[in-house]
């Protein structure tokens, strides 16, 4: 009997040693400083370390490079959410009105997802992060013209998804800039 209790405790322990292989710890650990680093450094450093611990390339991220593409990656996955809103916006619009403020929005959308984001990406691939920086500020500020669209006073139908693209575009933006 104790010899049994022995042997599980054993493999226990053993389990545990190889549970917390101190190779696999500090990758870990020093990924997640990267992260909490970087994200106190943004405008909202709780939408940063929640978009970039969500994305499995966080757990080994060495660098900000890595961060930064992580968060183009959620820019592009918020601003095609939008546009995909657009269209049933689209769809369902009876006035003129509608349609015409819809496909401002449409047009807004399709320079994020066409333009500024390969051109970010394309800038934090090249070491050129200028460029990258310059396409998230205009990509944070477009949203805006997007809600402008509907008039002053009157609610925007895109107001939350244009809220969610242009919080995560400044938050690339600011990590970003950390690469000039």
């Amino acid at each position: 009997m104790a010899l049994t209790k022995l042997a599980t405790l054993a493999a226990a322990f053993f389990s545990l040693l190889l549970f917390l292989n101190p190779s696999t710890t500090a990758a870990a650990g020093s990924a997640n400083s990267l992260v909490i680093q970087t994200c106190k450094q943004t405008p909202n450093y709780d939408l940063c370390v929640s978009t970039i611990t969500a994305d499995p390339r966080a757990a080994t991220a060495a660098d900000v490079d890595t961060l930064a593409l992580v968060m183009l990656d959620a820019v592009r996955t918020k601003a095609t959410a939008a546009e995909g809103r657009i269209k049933q916006l689209m769809k369902a619009a009876r006035s003129s009105a509608m349609r015409k403020h819809l496909g401002a929005c449409a047009e807004i959308y399709d320079v994020i997802i066409n333009d500024e984001i390969p051109e970010a990406v394309q800038a934090v691939r090249l070491g050129d992060p200028k460029f990258g920086e310059e396409a998230m500020n205009d990509s944070a500020a477009e949203p805006g013209s997007c809600d402008d669209e509907f008039g002053a006073g009157k609610a925007s139908p895109l107001a939350e998804q244009n809220q969610a693209v242009r919080g995560a575009a400044a938050v690339t933006a600011a990590i970003i800039r950390l690469l000039l």
